[in-house]
C-alpha cells in the first residue's frame, strides 16, 4: 500500500510538472522574480497563480500594476557538417513585460481579473539567421566537388528577426467554504500575435572549373546564381560528342 501511495504521488507530480508546457511564461508578477514559487500565494498575483486563496484578502477592491525587462542570449546550436558554425547566437528583448490584476473581495466571495503575456512576449533578432536557413546553402560546395567541381568555401547573408507574443486575459471567482478550503472557477482568452522577417541572399562559392569561365578558379568567391547560368549556358553550347565528364555535370547545372 504504501508503495502504491508514493508511485500515485510521484505521477501526480509528474502531471503538474509538464502541465504548462514549455512555452508557458510562469513569471507572472514582478514578485516571482524574489520568489519563484508563487503557486500558494495569497496575495493579488493569485488570480494567476492560486485564484482560490483571493479568498484570503482583505475586503475591498484591489489593484496590481508591474513590468520587467528582459534581456538575454538565445544559443542554438546545429552539428551539420558543412555548416561554417556550429552555433546561432540570437538577442532576446522584451523591454515591456506587464501584468495586471484586479480583485473585488467581499467576505467569502473574490472576483478576479488578469491580463498577462502567457506565452512570448518579446523579439529574437538572429544576425546570422538560423540553422534551417544556412544548411541548404552549405551544401552547395560539397555537391559541386562530388559532380567533378572542386568547390570548399560558401558565403551568404542571412538575418532573422522574430516577435511573438499570447496576451491572456481572463476571469476568475473564488468562494470560500470554510477557512480551510476555497473553490475557483474560471476562463481564459488567448490572443496571439507572431511576426517573423528575415533574409537569405548574396550566396557565393568558390568553384574551380575555367571551362565555365575564367573567374571560376577556385580562388575568386562568385555568386553562385551567375555560376550556375553561365555554367548552364556553356553545357548548352557544347556539342553532343561533348565527353562523358561534363554530361556528367548536367544534372547539377539542370537542377
Amino acid at each position: 500500500m504504501r508503495k502504491q501511495l508514493l508511485t500515485l504521488i510521484a505521477t501526480g507530480f509528474t502531471t503538474l510538472v509538464m502541465a504548462g508546457g514549455i512555452v508557458t511564461n510562469t513569471n507572472q508578477s514582478a514578485t516571482y522574480v524574489r520568489m519563484l514559487a508563487r503557486d500558494a500565494s495569497t496575495s493579488i498575483d493569485a488570480v494567476y497563480f492560486n485564484p482560490a486563496g483571493l479568498v484570503k484578502m482583505e475586503n475591498g477592491f484591489h489593484l496590481y500594476l508591474s513590468n520587467q525587462t528582459i534581456f538575454q542570449k538565445k544559443t542554438i546550436e546545429n552539428k551539420f557538417p558543412f555548416l561554417n558554425e556550429s552555433k546561432y547566437v540570437g538577442d532576446v528583448t522584451a523591454p515591456l513585460f506587464p501584468d495586471f490584476y484586479a480583485v473585488y473581495k467581499k467576505d467569502k466571495l473574490a472576483l478576479g481579473f488578469g491580463v498577462q503575456p502567457n506565452a512570448g512576449g518579446g523579439s529574437a533578432k538572429y544576425n546570422t539567421g538560423l540553422p534551417s536557413f544556412e544548411i541548404p546553402v552549405s551544401v552547395i560546395p560539397a555537391s559541386l566537388t562530388a559532380n567533378g567541381i572542386p568547390t570548399n568555401k560558401y558565403s551568404a547573408d542571412i538575418n532573422f528577426d522574430g516577435s511573438s507574443v499570447f496576451w491572456g486575459a481572463q476571469v476568475n471567482a473564488s468562494y470560500a467554504i470554510n477557512d480551510m478550503i476555497s473553490l475557483s472557477v474560471g476562463a481564459r482568452a488567448i490572443f496571439a500575435k507572431n511576426t517573423y522577417t528575415g533574409y537569405l541572399k548574396n550566396i557565393l562559392i568558390n568553384p574551380n572549373q575555367p571551362a565555365f569561365g575564367p573567374n571560376y578558379n577556385g580562388v575568386n568567391m562568385v555568386p553562385a546564381t551567375q555560376f550556375f547560368t553561365d555554367a548552364a549556358n556553356t553545357l548548352s553550347e557544347w556539342s553532343a560528342g561533348a565527353t562523358s565528364y561534363y554530361n556528367g555535370l548536367q544534372p547539377i547545372v539542370s537542377g
